[in-house]
């Protein structure tokens, strides 16, 4: 019965998620970032598989060259932390559709939870430069990328293009906690970071 319950409430769980549009951060109502790709997870169930990556994983057994579904099934695996099958979802990915900047956004946010620092930067910048108009998520990613690289200045400048660009969810800590609820415990501890450390280096007393 806990079993049933707790596949129901995932379910659930992942068809809100889906409504909610979570996905690639095309407009500004988007909240990118790796958690949001988590969906249908049966969270607490037990299970070995999740509904979410059954249909991927059909999706791809029908088209070895679904390369959309193999970075989505990279995401789920790599939040799941399964690493080494993330891996090699990825890197099919990146040789069917390198130019692809879905893919390597999808790529910097499983790598930055992998404590792949380094590599999540590059994925993001190539993320922004496969693409004709800057998205508006850049400022932001960049930000944390940089944080988490050490590169403390270029964060917080980052971090402060976001503000300007977009106040209504960078300029206070309120705003930033309503913006990143559904980021994961590691994107949220290093994006708060970077607020305080801007907080106190930027804004004049």
């Amino acid at each position: 019965m806990k079993k049933i319950l707790a596949f129901h409430v995932a379910t659930m769980l992942g068809i809100w998620l889906f409504a909610a549009g979570c996905a690639m951060p095309t407009s500004k109502s988007s909240n990118g970032s790796a958690a949001c790709l988590i969906t249908n997870l049966a969270i607490g169930s037990g299970l070995e598989t999740t509904p979410y990556l059954r249909k991927l994983s059909q999706s791809i057994q029908k088209n070895p060259n679904d390369a959309g579904s193999l970075i989505k099934r990279g995401h789920v695996y790599s939040q799941l932390g399964q690493q080494q099958l993330a891996m090699a979802d990825y890197k099919r990915a990146l040789r069917l559709t390198p130019d692809d900047a879905y893919l390597h956004w999808s790529f910097g946010w499983s790598l930055f939870n992998a404590g792949e620092s380094k590599e999540a930067l590059r994925h993001w910048q190539l993320w922004i430069d496969k693409q004709k108009n800057r998205p508006w998520a850049a400022d932001h990613t960049l930000a944390l990328g940089f944080w988490a690289t050490g590169q403390k200045f270029n964060a917080l400048y980052y971090y402060d293009e976001a503000v300007k660009n977009n106040p209504d969810k960078f300029a206070t800590k309120v705003k930033l906690l309503a913006y990143t609820e559904f980021w994961t415990r590691k994107e949220r501890a290093a994006i708060e970071d970077v607020f305080d450390a801007w907080k106190r280096a930027y804004t004049v007393p």
